[in-house]
Order: structure tokens, then C-alpha cells, then sequence
């Protein structure tokens, strides 16, 4: 649960990189089956695969992990350990960064 094919129109994506909260995207449309762009670059990867459309937006400033309130991190499941620190994955479902979105959509306005 919680991977693309549960994503739907209009939902969010948020994208984390070293330490922050640096992109959010809006979900075009459904995922589709798609082969890999660059099949020749990573051979570690099967070359099917899944394709999510998005609409991506870089945050003008990004949201550090330390402006999350810590109480926010640990009472969700998803992105964060019971320690508020970030798991290490990707496409969590919406439970975790879920309280961050609804409580702090104003920090993600960038």
C-alpha cells in the first residue's frame, strides 16, 4: 500500500533531499506500466517499471526537517522511524507527511 498505483489525480508529492523538504508535485493522472527512459544507465534496474505523471514544483525555500515539529514526525506511520527521523525509501504512503501537508500547508507554499 502506499506506492503509485494508489496515487490519484491531485494528490501530493512531496520530495525530500538532504535534510529538507525541497519539491512538492501534484499528481496528473494514474500510473502507467512504462519502460525505464535510460535503460543503458543503471543495469541494476529491471527496464519495466511504473510512470507517474506529475506536475513538479521546486519550493522557493525549502522545509528543513528541524521546522517539522518533532511531535508531528513521531505520531504518524510512513516517511518517519519512531524517532522522527527520516526512513530511508521512497513513495511512503500519505499517513506520515500527511500531518505535515495539512498542518503546515502554509510553510509548503513556496
Amino acid at each position: 500500500m502506499g506506492g503509485l498505483a494508489d496515487a490519484r489525480p491531485g494528490d501530493l508529492v512531496l520530495s525530500y533531499k538532504d535534510g529538507a523538504i525541497r519539491a512538492v508535485s501534484t499528481v496528473e493522472g494514474q500510473a502507467e506500466d512504462a519502460q525505464r527512459p535510460d535503460p543503458q544507465k543503471d543495469k541494476a534496474w529491471s527496464d519495466e517499471g511504473r510512470m507517474l505523471k506529475v506536475h513538479y514544483r521546486d519550493l522557493e525555500k525549502p522545509v528543513e526537517l528541524a521546522d517539522i515539529p518533532s511531535a508531528w514526525q513521531i505520531e504518524e506511520d510512513g516517511p518517519f522511524d519512531k524517532n522522527g527521523a527520516v526512513k530511508q525509501g521512497y513513495f511512503y504512503h500519505p499517513r506520515g507527511w500527511g500531518a505535515v501537508i495539512e498542518r503546515g500547508k502554509g510553510f509548503l507554499d513556496g
